[in-house]
């Protein structure tokens, strides 16, 4: 409901919203302070309709030209009637003038343009909204979900005590924004065999403790052991325990494993100050930490991050060269929204906005001139999609944000948002050239029709 990319500890006497999901796997008892109308879901709700209802319709350009052609045709047959050329005249004037080629240039463009974007992944839902993003100059952009998967991965694991030999590396492959943001770290010894069975061992174990957990940081973690393949120990289930920042338990050979953040390890006696540098290295690429101790003592240092799309960079240098400056808003905390925009190329950020904040943010650029386009995924999106001036939602978006927004984009990519774009701006065009072709058609014939040739 927030935006943010991974999970909030909450603990007795905190508030929770309703649409948030409980994570942990653990059973809490909840006390509802608010019911109906006064609901967060309800005020998102009426943030949605007001602004709905106070956004201007768009004016089409052919409605504009028809509300002038009309009325000098019919001027025009008065004219031929009074001076000169009679009835036959008039009557001449007012078949040749063709209005409708003026009133079919727009919809027939538009009615082909977005039977083409359905089989683009993009379903337009308001031709107006179609017209409005071939002419925006600014597109605000949500990060998680919709600049980055949503998923937790573990991105670089840090062995502590290694060998001092170094031969060929074979490190575990980052894949987030956090991995390829930020300055680059110097060179590190590769890892020997010695160090790659430890870490085999050390995620082995952390993994058996943490697979009996639904929370998206222990996926991960089981994940990352799920790539190198090795065996999974078995895990005494009598052991096992989790809590606000971490999971513990011990492994049927009584290896008692600790697998959390610092101060989830130190309340347990575990000496995390070996991981200091790592800690400190990791926190500053915007990474959430998960520490493994086995036998009291630190092995592993994990960074989790959350995956930026494929297709996300590249998109916003095409977006660029379209004229459009993208900007990002996120619920997410600074760090992490920071690792994004750096990696994407974005370099206005606004990380841990509110769903006010964000249609505030449209408004703001709307009242300086500007033509706002807005990309999200999430509740916390639907008053700044309903707001903008054209509102994109991908396909894998909430329920109120696709209700909100004109445009959805199914295949939940912002590539298909520059093809959107782009065939916005080409529809714009073709229904500019019906017009000057009809524009043309009725200053040679209507000339000619008034003469009586």
């Amino acid at each position: 409901l927030t935006g943010e990319s991974l999970p909030v500890w909450r603990t007795a006497g905190e508030p929770v919203l309703g649409g948030a999901l409980n994570s942990s796997g653990t059973l809490v008892t909840l006390r509802a302070t608010a019911v109906g109308g006064d609901t967060t879901l309800a005020e998102l709700v009426r943030m949605v309709a007001q602004a709905q209802g106070s956004k201007p319709p768009v004016q089409r350009l052919a409605d504009r030209v028809a509300g002038v052609f009309v009325p000098i045709v019919l001027v025009s047959a008065l004219g031929a009637w009074i001076f000169g050329g009679g009835s036959l005249a008039a009557v001449a004037v007012l078949v040749v003038a063709c209005p409708c080629a003026l009133g079919l240039a727009t919809p027939t463009a538009v009615q082909v343009a977005t039977g083409r974007a359905a089989q683009l992944g993009v379903l337009v839902r308001d031709a107006a909204a179609l017209e409005a993003l071939g002419r925006i100059d600014t597109l605000i952009l949500d990060k998680t979900g919709t600049l980055t998967t949503g998923t937790p991965v573990v991105e670089e694991i840090e062995l502590l005590g290694r060998d001092e030999v170094a031969p060929t590396s074979k490190l575990e492959p980052g894949t987030s924004y956090a991995s390829r943001s930020g300055p680059v770290p110097a060179a590190k010894p590769a890892l020997t065999a010695n160090d790659e069975a430890r870490i085999d061992q050390a995620l082995a174990a952390a993994a058996a403790i943490e697979a009996v957990s639904g929370h998206p940081l222990a996926k991960a973690v089981v994940a990352a052991h799920e790539r190198r393949g090795v065996p999974l120990p078995d895990a005494d289930p009598v052991t096992l325990g989790a809590g606000q920042g971490g999971v513990k338990g011990s492994l049927m050979d009584g290896t008692r494993i600790v697998v959390g953040n610092p101060a989830w390890l130190e309340v347990r006696g575990v000496d995390v100050s070996p991981a200091a540098e790592a800690v400190a290295r990791f926190e500053k690429r915007g990474w959430t930490l998960a520490l493994v101790a086995i036998a009291g003592k630190v092995e592993l240092v994990l960074g989790i991050g959350d995956q930026v799309r494929p297709t996300s960079t590249r998109s916003v240098r095409i977006l660029q060269g379209l004229g459009i400056t993208p900007i990002m808003s996120t619920g997410d905390h600074q760090a992490a929204a920071q690792a994004v925009a750096t990696l994407v190329g974005i370099k206005e950020t606004h990380a841990a906005e509110s769903p006010g904040d964000k249609a505030e943010r449209v408004r703001q650029l709307q009242r300086a001139g500007q033509l706002v386009g807005m990309l999200g995924d999430g509740t916390n999106d639907a008053p700044a999609l309903a707001a903008a001036d054209a509102g994109m939602a991908v396909g894998s978006a909430t329920e109120v944000a696709r209700a909100s927004a004109p445009i959805v984009l199914v295949r939940g990519d912002l590539a298909r948002a520059t093809v959107a774009v782009e065939l916005a701006r080409r529809t714009m065009t073709i229904i500019r050239q019906n017009l000057v072709l009809a524009f043309a058609y009725n200053l040679i014939a209507i000339p000619l029709a008034f003469t009586g040739n």
